[in-house]
């Protein structure tokens, strides 16, 4: 949907084409941007990411890394069993299933 449209609506939803109003487009634009840009900030998207061969995983290497910023971690994968000496991974692809 096109700026103008978005306009469009929120003017028949506030009048419904029968009251006068008052605001010009200039305003609403201005109101819709500024909203937009408030609803950035809480914008999120989930990402998978894979860090090999780490006992302490550090955030601020997978951030500059993959050029994102990290809000908060949900889960956390191991891949091997904990303490495990076999090298054969006998267990799914986390990352996969988390799909």
């Amino acid at each position: 949907m096109e700026l103008s449209e978005y306009i469009d609506q929120i003017k028949f939803q506030l009048t419904g084409n029968i009251l006068e109003n008052e605001l010009a487009d200039d305003g609403f634009k201005k109101i819709l941007e500024f909203s937009l840009r408030e609803l950035n900030r809480y914008y999120d998207a989930t990402a998978l990411v894979e860090v090999q061969g780490k006992s302490c995983i550090d955030l601020t290497e997978v951030e500059e890394e993959n050029n994102i910023k990290i809000s908060s971690v949900s889960n956390v994968y191991r891949v091997d069993a904990v303490g495990s000496t076999s090298n054969a991974v006998t267990s799914s692809d986390p990352m996969f299933v988390a799909q």
